[in-house]
């Protein structure tokens, strides 16, 4: 059996990069007949990944048309047109990784990890919602409410673990039948105020007591303690937006000496303008910056 891999992208330049070299970190250190790799694309072109063509499978998708939280792109909803995607209906079992991941081993063993629903890594082991509103956002928890074909439905009445989503097992095939993304944005949509970490937090509000536990070395972040992580997450550091491309050694030796000229150039702008404006770089810009 072969494990199915999911991750999405948008137009911009940057996280096509970030993406390339996720695609190649498993492609380096995974068994190639062992898994597919799919992307979601909220975009026409995608330059960097062209010479990566054969070894993916493009989908195009329609996100939630909306900004909220602390994330700043509408592809982070693309996660949640996996089930509605015909090639994924009928499948139990699915891993998304966000593009600022990548691995340093074989992650081919979670094709065997157990689980029903989803399954999620709780950094730490004890993060729990209203510690983490409280630190990150200065917010509290209340409770919510909302209406899905009829029926009222609450949410976050009570305390509860939270989980990341950058790295997610899910089960397509029950996703489809019970409509859950659907639920998930009409949580979304209805609260998008509260949504601090954006479909992460609604993901997290409406599987309550329902998220399997991975290992948080499939989800490793800058302030984990993991000794032997498998999946790197750039969830608060990522490459050129949060530092120097020097201390990614490992992340940008995977790239060719032409992406690499790409990546240098994207962090020559860092000091000359806010990281907005280099994410706006759009895709198209691949070729321009291999010429200069």
């Amino acid at each position: 059996m072969t494990l199915d891999i999911v991750c999405a992208i948008d137009n911009s330049l940057y996280y096509q990069m970030l993406c390339k070299g996720l695609i190649k970190s498993l492609l380096k250190n995974s068994c190639q007949n062992k898994f597919n790799i799919h992307v979601l694309k909220d975009c026409k072109n995608h330059y960097p990944l062209d010479d990566l063509k054969n070894k993916i499978s493009f989908h195009k998708v329609k996100p939630l048309n909306i900004i909220c939280g602390c994330v700043k792109s509408k592809t982070t909803f693309a996660k949640l047109e996996i089930p509605n995607i015909k090639q994924f209906k009928n499948l139990e079992r699915i891993l998304y990784l966000d593009v600022d991941t990548f691995c340093l081993s074989d992650i081919t063993s979670l094709e065997k990890f157990k689980f029903e629903k989803i399954a999620m890594v709780n950094p730490g082991g004890s993060l729990y919602l209203k510690e983490f509103l409280q630190r990150v956002f200065h917010k509290k928890i209340k409770p919510l409410t909302y209406f899905y074909r009829g029926k009222k439905h609450l949410i976050a009445d009570k305390d509860q673990k939270y989980s990341n989503a950058g790295v997610m097992l899910i089960n397509p095939k029950i996703w489809y039948m019970k409509r859950i993304s659907d639920q998930i944005k009409r949580i979304i949509l209805t609260h998008c105020q509260y949504m601090y970490t954006s479909d992460e937090m609604a993901i997290n509000l409406f599987f309550k007591g329902m998220v399997d536990q991975l290992p948080e070395e499939y989800n490793t972040m800058s302030f984990s303690k993991v000794k032997n992580p498998k999946i790197i997450h750039f969830n608060t550091k990522k490459p050129i937006l949060g530092s120097s491309l020097y201390f990614f050694h490992n992340w940008l030796s995977l790239f060719d000496k032409n992406d690499k000229k790409v990546l240098l150039k994207l962090e020559a702008m860092r000091g000359k303008s806010d990281k907005s404006r280099i994410i706006k770089i759009k895709s198209d810009a691949y070729h321009e910056f291999l010429k200069s």
